[in-house]
């Protein structure tokens, strides 16, 4: 038997964009299982819908926090110029769970997401902690 994910990957490996409307609906019923609506709907990460309708609402969300980073690199590579905004979520959750993420797995595919460029680009705009954690992948 097949989950969200799975049709969300089969959907997305056609192509097949008018599939995001009925993968949202299916999503919004199976919000218990919030990991396999963000893992199914990030292949659609381009999708202006997916996008703003959803990641961006998602990850100031309480129930999605346990996900935020994945969240953050989602909407980071579809953004790079805002990850920024992403990444000072994703360190106020984790100061919230301090159990949720291993820091350097996050932060490594962040920057591979975003390029080394983009996150140097914007480092002034981190709080001096944060930049720090940050630029000690970039080198």
């Amino acid at each position: 038997m097949y989950g969200l994910k799975e049709l969300a990957y089969t959907a997305a490996g056609l192509h097949a964009e008018e599939a995001i409307e009925p993968l949202i609906q299916l999503a919004e019923v199976r919000l218990q299982d919030p990991e396999a609506a963000v893992m199914a709907l990030s292949v659609f990460k381009t999708n202006k819908i997916v996008q703003d309708g959803l990641f961006k609402v998602w990850i100031y969300q309480e129930r999605f926090e346990k996900y935020v980073a994945m969240i953050m690199n989602v909407l980071s590579s579809v953004e790079p110029q805002n990850y920024p905004q992403y990444l000072k979520r994703f360190f106020e959750v984790k100061e919230k769970h301090t159990h949720y993420f291993q820091e350097e797995p996050v932060l490594r595919e962040l920057v591979r997401v975003v390029g080394v460029e983009n996150i140097n680009a914007r480092l002034l705009q981190l709080p001096a902690e944060q930049r720090v954690k940050l630029s000690s992948f970039t080198n």
